[in-house]
């Protein structure tokens, strides 16, 4: 299984982010996992947006990951970039993972 050290917690559960997969055009793939295994996919892959730079992902805001995006929005672990890519129906934002910082109390 994939070394998976960041956690979230999502309607009082820990859950686990996998950000070490990449869609076959390089970008971060990003999943979440509950205890029983994957729960979603929070990244999707826009082959021709041209705006996503290294470290960033495009966020999965509709369909079944809606309810999910504001809590994921406020857990502290993300930076919104300010950019969305449209595609389509709708408009996704662009995020990258907050940095960690060694030796705070909770990492970020």
């Amino acid at each position: 299984m994939t070394k998976m050290n960041k956690k979230i917690k999502l309607y009082d559960q820990t859950m686990y982010i996998d950000d070490t997969q990449k869609y076959m055009n390089g970008r971060m793939a990003v999943e979440i996992y509950d205890s029983e295994g994957p729960f979603m996919t929070l990244s999707v892959n826009v082959p021709e947006a041209h705006n996503v730079e290294e470290g960033e992902f495009i966020v999965k805001t509709y369909s079944e990951n809606e309810p999910f995006i504001d809590e994921i929005s406020e857990s502290g672990l993300f930076i919104d970039t300010g950019k969305v890519v449209l595609s389509g129906f709708a408009t996704m934002p662009i995020w990258k993972f907050k940095p960690i910082i060694p030796g705070k109390k909770g990492g970020r």
